[in-house]
């Protein structure tokens, strides 16, 4: 008060000795003694004294003429100081004064994005995104305002809107690219809900915001829910010979997750699998795989060998019908054939993931590699390896050991002698880690353990030593978000067959889900390649352990968690990580 007070009287006191100076002085003078308020102002506010600069920014409108172009800015940051303050009508009335007496001002748009803000901060989207699609709409905004304007959008629409609002919203906006998660989010709830209609009516907002292709394929999608034609799902698995155990465990998991599939399948609808085994034995596969498309089959489940792809190749190029490969190591098997997918531990994500967390949580700079002397093993720690290296850490080791190994002495006492601080481990079976886990603590390395999710087994929880600094685990494998489905999944699998879906298993209800997402989009129709084209178009489908999606080349990509061993257990960490640990293969 005291300040306003000595100003007045300043006022006054000028205005009584004006007219005794000539009407160029005034003006003069008068200029001066505004430079000064508002350069002391708009330090206040820089130095974030807002009590002041807020008074600072009153005395200029009260002395300043109203057409002054300073009063945009000095309007601007009043409204910022009450947006901080959390008192948005005011802050809301200063950006409006901008927005009425500045039309022509650069600042006009940002009064409109930062009145859009102060909606949205406070809850009140509804007037947040009238604001924000006005800056969308807009010829003359600038690029980056209006990127800034779709993402906070898009956000809105995403997270923060109930199924009623969020279609209320997407039917008054006008269509609009940056939507596009919106309306599929949308459209899949609805479709949940067996409201088809209302979904198909989203789905061709979509198309009309140029997205016409995915639109017509979930239009067709919700036309087809609800009449689901039924399908012949193929499994194509090691049932007995040496790969015995792991197809008869894929084999249940498909079986069990077919079963849950039908109880919700009216009769005349529902999966049907029709069991095909390969004794463990590559020769045979190829006419199995036949005998199966002539039984019928939509979707072949399996095989689980890598080497089976180049035999198959001259078969699924005649028959179409596409093959999800289980299990399968090699990368490149979806390179081979456009009907050729596979369902598998993508290592390289893995590594990936590994990478990042150690160097920018656990703040690694020297670090060492060990993995299998294969193809294999060096892709994993060549992706490894380019992390590091992009980080301007130091990879001072990269061994290697071969499968069924004993000793794994010599590799960790290289790292140990180059004063290693992390160590990424891919391990081709739980037996090598087994063997190598143990070996750590005995050559005396103490370091962050950085392992795929080979390590994510019971048995190796209870072997890993504690004179170990941390053990880190990559896996898509997360039981700790399930919802009741999942859960249901879970628990009556263990009830079924006394032994826990993991991460391998789990593969095969995936597949199963794939399969019976692609045959509702193409409607069964099983030539021409259309449950092909279907499989290709999979986007964020529902997995076991979250969202899937198919990449470009015919892989399912899974989001990656981390755990840490604590006690002999893992427990889930939590960490910023740059984006999807998607590794796209050329």
């Amino acid at each position: 008060m005291k300040r306003k007070a000595l100003f007045l009287f300043a006022v006054v006191l000028w205005t009584g000795l004006v007219s005794l100076l000539p009407a160029q002085d005034y003006g003069s003078n008068l200029e001066t003694v505004l430079d000064k308020i508002y350069m002391k102002a708009a330090s206040d506010f820089r130095q974030g004294d807002f009590s002041e600069a807020l008074q600072g920014f009153r005395d200029y409108m009260k002395a300043a003429d109203p057409s002054d172009p300073r009063l945009a800015d000095v309007f601007m940051s009043s409204g910022h100081i009450y947006r901080y303050a959390l008192k948005y009508d005011k802050a809301r009335a200063f950006y409006s004064e901008i927005i009425e007496n500045f039309p022509d001002s650069g600042l006009n748009m940002w009064a409109q994005f930062y009145i859009a803000r102060t909606y949205d901060e406070d809850g009140r989207f509804s007037q947040a995104l009238d604001y924000y699609n006005n800056i969308v709409l807009s010829v003359t905004v600038e690029d980056n305002i209006k990127k800034i304007a779709q993402d906070q959008m898009a956000a809105i629409l995403e997270n923060e809107l109930n199924t009623g609002e969020l279609e209320k919203a997407l039917l008054s906006l006008p269509p609009n690219p940056a939507l596009k998660k919106a309306y599929v989010k949308l459209g899949q709830t609805l479709l949940d809900r067996k409201e088809y209609k209302r979904a198909e009516h989203i789905f061709s907002k979509m198309g009309e915001a140029g997205f016409t292709e995915e639109s017509e394929r979930f239009v067709r999608l919700a036309r087809l829910k609800g009449e689901f034609p039924g399908a012949k799902i193929g499994c194509l698995l090691p049932l007995s010979g040496k790969y015995a155990q792991i197809g008869s465990r894929l084999f249940h998991a498909v079986s069990h997750a077919q079963d849950y599939k039908n109880r919700f399948l009216k009769e005349g609808q529902k999966l049907i699998l029709l069991k095909a085994d390969t004794q463990s034995e590559l020769d045979r596969i190829p006419l199995l795989y036949e005998e199966l498309v002539r039984q019928g089959a939509s979707v072949v489940l399996g095989p689980v060998q890598s080497e089976a792809a180049e035999l198959l190749k001259p078969y699924v190029d005649k028959y179409k019908v596409p093959v999800i490969f289980l299990m399968a190591s090699d990368p490149e098997i979806p390179d081979k054939s456009p009907q050729f997918f596979r369902n598998s531990i993508r290592v390289a994500d893995e590594a990936a993931a590994l990478a990042e967390y150690g160097l920018k949580e656990l703040k690694l700079t020297n670090l060492a590699v060990l993995v299998p002397d294969d193809s294999k093993g060096f892709a994993a720690g060549e992706v490894f390896k380019k992390k590091v290296t992009s980080y301007n850490a130091v990879l001072s080791v990269f061994e290697t050991y071969n499968k069924g190994d004993t000793t794994y002495t010599p590799q960790l006492q290289r790292a140990l002698d180059s004063f290693v601080d992390g160590l990424f481990v891919y391990g081709t079976n739980a037996k090598d880690l087994q063997q190598l886990m143990p070996s750590i603590p005995y050559v005396g390395l103490k370091v962050s353990v950085l392992a795929d999710s080979t390590l994510f087994d019971d048995y190796l929880f209870r072997v890993l030593g504690d004179t170990i600094n941390g053990t880190i685990i990559a896996t898509y494998y997360n039981t700790a978000d399930f919802g009741i489905m999942e859960k249901d999944i879970f628990d009556s699998f263990k009830k079924r067959y006394n032994y826990s879906l993991d991460q391998y298993t789990i593969l095969g209800v995936d597949a199963l889900s794939a399969a019976y997402e692609a045959v509702k989009i193409s409607g069964g129709v099983s030539g021409e390649g259309r449950i092909t084209e279907a499989l290709h178009s999979l986007d964020e489908f529902r997995g076991l352990c979250g969202k899937i999606s198919v990449l470009k080349n015919g892989d399912f990509y899974k989001k990656i968690f981390l755990y840490k061993v604590i006690d002999h257990r893992p427990e889930p960490v939590k960490a910023e990580l740059d984006g999807a640990h998607v590794v796209e293969i050329p």
